[in-house]
């Protein structure tokens, strides 16, 4: 189920719209389901500069979430959130809106970040409040190596159920724009140029997680690619409000 929230003049919150979820996943843990972890309690956020296929993935891991387009989210309230995604294949995210998003972490939330954006005010803006990176190489390219995806610590949260080794069925979904020069990242997983392409960093007391692959829906039509697309956004949900990295579903389902 998702609720759509406007915002009068980028930074009020107006109005909300309801829509139908879909079903729930078939790579829930046995026992465990994701209605049971954040259904019933409004605590997830997804935002998108554009079509994402984000949307599907909650929908179909059957989590309600409350939804907002566009790339100024400065003057959202992400308070109320245990959880944000940021969805994007490109858009204009200034840095108000990363500031914002930091204030967030730094607060205790749970930010997660799929995709990005060739845009240097963005990468400055990440640089600047929560992964350093190379804020003059910034621009798209697909993975050029192989394998597309390797796992490097098979116990990060990041990792959970992906396998070892990926090689996406449409190179479009290798797409990247991000290459971090941070030394503080918990880094799950790297792409086939050598880039961590999945990875976490605690900040304050919240933490921030990333997938630097782009997000964009039409990347994800092949049912492989989209089920290990699928799998990520499962287990940035993992980590609950006072869960570790280490942490268990069943840790995680008896704090909602």
């Amino acid at each position: 189920m998702k609720r759509i929230i406007a915002m009068a003049s980028l930074l009020v919150m107006a109005s909300f719209a309801m829509a139908l979820a879909g079903t729930a996943s078939s790579v829930e843990p046995s026992g465990v389901s994701f209605d049971q972890i954040v259904g019933d309690r409004d605590v997830v956020l997804l935002i998108e500069t554009t079509t994402t296929a984000i949307d599907q993935a909650l929908n179909d891991l059957g989590v309600v979430y409350d939804y907002f387009n566009g790339g100024d989210f400065s003057g959202l309230d992400l308070t109320p959130y245990d959880h944000v995604f940021l969805g994007m294949d490109g858009g204009l995210v200034e840095e108000p809106s990363i500031a914002n998003a930091a204030n967030y972490v730094n607060g205790g939330g749970h930010f997660h970040l799929y995709g990005g954006t060739c845009y240097q005010p963005f990468a400055i803006a990440i640089n600047t409040h929560l992964v350093q990176n190379d804020i003059n190489n910034y621009c798209w390219t697909t993975v050029g190596g192989t394998p597309h995806s390797t796992i490097v610590d098979a116990g990060h949260y990041l990792a959970t159920s992906l396998p070892a080794n990926y090689n996406f069925n449409d190179i479009a979904a290798t797409y990247y724009q991000t290459r971090t020069t941070d030394a503080g990242l918990a880094v799950a997983a790297v792409n086939g140029d050598g880039y961590n392409h999945l990875f976490s960093k605690p900040i304050g007391s919240g933490n921030f997680d990333w997938c630097i692959n782009s997000a964009y829906e039409s990347y994800y039509l092949n049912p492989n690619d989209y089920n290990w697309f699928k799998q990520v956004i499962s287990n940035m949900l993992f980590l609950g409000p006072t869960a570790t990295q280490e942490g268990s579903w069943s840790t995680l389902k008896s704090l909602y």
